[in-house]
């Protein structure tokens, strides 16, 4: 019938050994009968074929370099929203929290998130029904439009006619104030769908503190210094909301969307006693800071199909941001004497225009199956940024103007799942200051391919060249206060950085298993790093181009599917060794980081256990980064109605530690731990609520792409 549903008469002859599947606008396909069961059978739309497609598996095909996968009726049923039936598809190298409704990819890189070949944002995918789902394009190949994206992720939907669509997903806390909610409503007309996407996020946590044990290598001796933290508050609000209409027609998608963000952070606050190895005093430290912004962001996107697979693509974006940043640090004696203060009061202006315009070609190239696809990309935005700097010292103005403009070309040959391509660029940075202008151009590109060794396995390669632009914070020659001995110093004159890397990894797989091992290796020439210097008795951290930077990095991960048909592993584990070669120092580090995940999908019933440990760690410069290690155990229900989830944080591990940071500068060493008791053993339950609505009828029409340009502060802060 029209939803794809066939079933054989019990008299069929059964010594048919083949059988022959067609529909109306679909490929025929052939499938050898073994055992009486053919299971699902993928038909693969008219309109992609372009070239062969070789199946692994009953609903994954690969095609033109990508992984085509078409969702099954179980996994459609058990997944309310599309961020959650993503998860249940278990694409590769993908790490995804439907809690925290967050994705990325694993070995680091950014994941780009499609619907019908345009992009799309967090309350797009969890408005996403996934009823209306045809399949998921998986692409790991660079792309012309998506600079500095790892994975490509396209989502191909039906078009619906007339009606709606209402999702609602809650996550919050019931032992601690929390919350990760997503509200979407989408209305369709015709061609026409009109959205509004309302996303609050939330955080008051009592329980925050950190320890620090520094030490100041000065001019006239050594410092050492002990920070003990006592529990302060940590409070978090952030609002979006979202208005989106999109037309889309076979031949052309327009859309256009509004956004606010509301962010206010009135306390990250911390509280410690001071001793020190110069003083038998103990000083009371009180370092509090707040956070305000508001960003509108009007972004309008054209797709144009000019015929004989040809389309083109432009996108117009405009930022505008206003923050503010204050922060108070104070030192106390016992009799409440004020032994040194400092304030910071730091407004921003700033406003953010982009402009991309890509071509992209596809080609067949006769019978032999290959295809050709030739990609361009124009891209130029402009930055300005005003920022007041007030404190007890000084009240200075700073203004910054950036301009950034790429072009870049990619030539992808593909089969199946099997490509060569070559992408070559050029960039053009320059950015001016209250004393400054400086212009730099670099050239960057990528080459790379894939290879089917068999139906079940493959290699791939890729070697790059990129370019690292300064962060705009960084490019403010402005001083501001850590601490009564430190002072942190922005950098006009620094200059981008260039990675030249490769790595290569091999993939196996089958209905039941998938092993990934991967190796990367990355040398940064020039790499904006930090320096610590004396200054009249002062530490001063700023940063600066340095000699060069390593990276290698080893790593493994696995999968196992549908072990008794319900239970469902992956783990993963790697080491990065770190090489630091700055101009007056060198640091060598390993971080062993490894995390797994356990899936039970049974019936109504879904339970998931998480653990990782160090897997977010880096080092650079000079400063090991340490990010959050623990585990996360959550049960859900999942009902025709609605999705229901209970779950906790570190339920095993009594890991209360949310960051560190541990120093090896010669001048001015440091070990600092910050940590959230609400997240220790047990402390940290919650709820998860899923509800969906919809209403009309879909069509069987699809379309089968725009960026989305984020902003950047440019405010020097004080914070340690």
């Amino acid at each position: 019938d029209k939803s794809g549903k066939f079933q054989l008469h019990k008299n069929v002859d059964t010594a048919i050994k083949r059988l022959i599947f067609n529909y109306i606008g679909y490929q025929t396909k052939t499938i050898n009968v073994t055992d009486g069961n053919v299971g699902e059978i993928m038909l693969l739309p008219e309109a992609q074929s372009l070239a062969e497609s070789v199946v692994i598996g009953n609903n994954t095909t690969f095609k033109n370099g990508k992984r085509i996968v078409t969702p099954t009726t179980e996994q459609i049923e058990k997944s309310p929203t599309g961020f959650i039936l993503l998860d249940n598809l278990n694409l590769p190298r993908l790490n995804i929290d439907i809690d925290k409704k967050s994705i990325s990819a694993m070995g680091g890189g950014n994941v780009v998130m499609l619907i019908n070949g345009r992009e799309a944002d967090r309350g797009e995918i969890v408005g996403l029904d996934p009823k209306t789902i045809i399949n998921v394009e998986y692409s790991d190949i660079p792309s012309a439009r998506f600079a500095g994206a790892a994975i490509v992720v396209n989502f191909i939907v039906k078009q619906v006619e007339k009606g709606g669509f209402l999702a609602t997903d809650l996550t919050n806390g019931l032992t601690m104030i929390y919350g990760e909610d997503d509200f979407f409503v989408k209305f369709y007309n015709g061609a026409s769908q009109f959205s509004v996407w309302y996303m609050p996020q939330f955080r008051d946590l009592k329980s925050q503190w950190r320890e620090n044990e520094e030490t100041f290598n000065l001019n006239n001796g050594t410092l050492t210094r002990r920070e003990i933290g006592e529990p302060a508050r940590f409070r978090y609000l952030f609002n979006n909301i979202s208005f989106r209409y999109n037309y889309y027609t076979k031949k052309r998608m327009f859309d256009a969307a509004f956004t606010s963000e509301i962010e206010n952070f009135p306390d990250n606050n911390f509280k410690s006693k001071l001793l020190a190895n110069t003083s038998s005093d103990t000083l009371f430290m009180t370092d509090n800071s707040r956070n305000t912004s508001f960003t509108p962001r009007l972004r309008l996107y054209y797709q144009e199909s000019l015929g004989a697979n040809q389309t083109l693509y432009t996108s117009l974006t405009w930022n505008y941001n206003k923050r503010n940043y204050k922060r108070e640090y104070e030192e106390l004696l016992n009799n409440n004497t004020v032994e040194n203060y400092f304030f910071s009061d730091v407004d921003e202006k700033q406003q953010v225009y982009n402009a991309i315009i890509s071509y992209d070609n596809l080609i067949k190239l006769g019978k032999s199956g290959w295809v050709f696809n030739l990609m361009s990309s124009l891209k130029h935005s402009y930055i300005n940024t005003k920022n007041i700097y007030n404190n007890q010292y000084q009240n200075i103005s700073s203004e910054i103007d950036v301009h950034r403009t790429t072009a870049d070309v990619l030539g992808l040959f593909s089969k199946n799942y099997s490509y060569i391509f070559g992408k070559i660029g050029l960039a053009r940075n320059e950015h001016s200051t209250n004393e400054i202008n400086v212009t730099k151009y670099n050239f960057y590109g990528t080459i790379g391919a894939k290879y089917q060794l068999s139906e079940k396995s493959s290699i791939t390669t890729e070697s790059y060249i990129r370019y690292n632009a300064p962060n705009l914070s960084d490019l403010n020659n402005i001083s501001q206060f850590i601490d009564s001995l430190q002072i942190k110093r922005g950098n006009s004159y620094i200059r981008p950085a260039v990675d030249y890397g490769s790595f290569v990894f091999f993939m196996y797989e089958n209905k039941k298993i998938r092993i990934v091992p991967k190796i990367e290796y990355k040398y940064t020439k020039n790499p904006i790093m930090e320096n610590s210097y004396l200054e009249d008795q002062y530490v001063i951290r700023s940063i600066e181009n340095h000699k060069n930077f390593q990276i290698l990095r080893p790593e493994i991960s696995a999968s196992f599917n549908k072990i008794w048909n319900f239970l469902y592993i992956r783990f993963w584990f790697g080491l990065s060794h770190y090489i630091s070669n700055g101009n007056t120092y060198k640091h060598t580090n390993n971080i062993f980081w490894t995390g797994g995940r356990i899936n039970i999908l049974y019936k109504k019933w879904q339970l998931i256990y998480e653990i990782w440990s160090k897997d977010s760690d880096s080092f650079f410069g000079e400063t090991l980064q340490k990010s959050e290690g623990g585990d996360k155990l959550t049960l859900y229900y999942i009902s025709k109605q609605f999705y229901l989830g209970i779950g906790c944080f570190n339920p095993i591990f009594a890991q209360a530690r949310m960051n560190a940071q541990i120093n090896y500068s010669a001048v001015a060493p440091y070990r600092r731990y910050e940590y959230m008791d609400n997240f220790k053993r047990g402390n940290g339950i919650f709820i998860k609520f899923v509800k969906t609505f919809k209403w009309g009828h879909e069509k069987d029409d699809v379309d089968v792409n725009a960026e989305d340009v984020k902003s950047e502060s440019a405010i020097l802060k004080g914070n340690k």
